[in-house]
């Protein structure tokens, strides 16, 4: 079995890596998605907050977070948006104020 992966054309590998990526992209493959128990008492605070209520964020994250954290941080202030909250926005990082902009 070793020697057979050895020998075997790259290509193959490739061919194989590529159909893995296309065919769930399209046969619009989606997996579940559900919110958790932290995700819903934080929308469920945001919601029983009164209207113009002052929210204060902390953008506290680097760029090797950025994918996982920017847009939590930007559905976050989008929802506090459509309350009419007044949100005010902080960081105490250096690399977290061009992320501000961004939101």
């Amino acid at each position: 079995m070793l020697n057979f992966l050895r020998t075997l054309d790259r290509r193959w590998i490739f061919l194989l890596m590529g159909l893995a990526v296309a065919v769930p992209l399209l046969l619009r493959f989606l997996p579940p998605n559900s919110a958790t128990l932290m995700d819903r008492s934080v929308f469920e605070a945001i919601e029983d907050l009164p209207d113009g209520s002052r929210i204060l964020v902390s953008f506290d994250f680097d760029p090797g977070s950025q994918g996982e954290l920017l847009p939590m941080a930007m559905s976050f202030a989008r929802h506090c948006g459509f309350k009419r909250h007044k949100v005010y926005f902080m960081c105490l990082w250096p690399l977290g104020e061009p992320f501000i902009e961004d939101a």
